[in-house]
């Protein structure tokens, strides 16, 4: 699926509250996009706003202005092969978000 059928919001639980994310696509060629994604539940919020690349069914995220000091933060959505369905997976991503909180779970299109 090319980037430029990428859904430009999705939204969906997360392990621990639900995770929103919302797409601009950049350069459709190139797979280029920017991207909001934000968790939050009554224990904890957090977000993440960053550019991105997307490959073969995967998009892959960094943040646009990292933190000082963090540790390197990547965030991987896999999208299926209708674009409807996605999920979200990080690593090292604790300084954008609240501890109990993370970047991880199922996504739906809107």
């Amino acid at each position: 699926m090319p980037a430029s059928r990428l859904a430009a919001q999705w939204e969906g639980p997360a392990l621990v509250g639900q995770l929103q994310l919302r797409l601009i696509v950049l350069d459709a060629e190139r797979g280029a996009v920017a991207a909001a994604l934000t968790v939050g539940s009554p224990q904890c919020s957090g977000g993440l706003d960053s550019l991105g690349q997307w490959q073969r069914g995967i998009l892959v995220l960094k943040p646009y202005r990292p933190e000082p000091d963090a540790a390197a933060c990547e965030v991987q959505v896999r999208v299926d092969a209708d674009g409807r369905r996605a999920w979200v997976s990080e690593t090292g991503c604790g300084a954008y978000r609240g501890a109990a909180c993370v970047f991880e779970g199922q996504l739906q299109a809107r």
